[in-house]
């Protein structure tokens, strides 16, 4: 046995263990609706640019932002093409799915790269919130396993991965923030100076 069937084999034994410890209705339902939270990777997206309209947030959501957008591009566009490595419920075909089959290939996992990219980027900059993203981005990782759509080593490599596209996505934000930060709050200062109070203006 070669080291990239070892891995498989190793893979399908820890989906096969969860398959049978912790499957339930209720457990395939609950983490449906936690992997929902990464589809596309829009509500990171989306989050991220709710960030960018506070003072206080706005690195944070430059630093999310950035990081999905890294982590698209190398996950979905080159590495799963490149490997192509099917998903694991075409290798045990007689696994219920819970969830509808996917076109795209398996390695690594992109709502795991999407996830976790985001809700680090957002930890180096604010940890107040960035802990609870952290938190949901590991969930939306096991999710991935549960629903028997990634192996144990596509969620792993996605984890690497989104440790690179973070840090890429934190050090462009602090760049941008520190360069532009003080034209902004200079626009922004001037649109306010401009609201001029019309009481009395024009008026009998």
């Amino acid at each position: 046995m070669n080291f990239i069937d070892a891995i498989q084999s190793f893979d399908i034994t820890i989906l096969d263990w969860i398959q049978s410890t912790f499957r339930s209705d209720f457990s395939d339902v609950l983490w449906k609706i936690i992997t929902m939270f990464s589809e596309g990777g829009v509500f990171w997206l989306v989050l991220g640019a709710i960030f960018l309209f506070f003072r206080r947030t706005r690195k944070g959501g430059l630093a999310m932002l950035i990081a999905v957008a890294a982590g698209f591009l190398i996950t979905n566009l080159v590495i799963k093409n490149a490997v192509a490595r099917i998903r694991p419920y075409d290798v045990s075909t007689l696994v219920p799915l819970a969830v509808k089959r996917l076109s795209d290939y398996s390695f690594p996992s992109g709502h795991t790269t999407a996830a976790m990219s985001a809700s680090l980027a957002l930890l180096y900059v604010d940890r107040k919130i960035g802990i609870p993203a952290v938190i949901l981005g590991l969930l939306i990782s096991v999710s991935r396993l549960h629903l028997y759509v990634h192996y144990p080593s596509d969620i792993l490599a996605a984890i690497v991965l989104a440790l690179v596209t973070s840090l890429i996505g934190f050090i462009a934000a602090e760049f941008i923030t520190r360069k532009f930060e003080p034209w902004l709050a200079a626009k922004l200062e001037a649109l306010r100076a401009k609201k001029v109070p019309r009481d009395g203006a024009g008026g009998q």
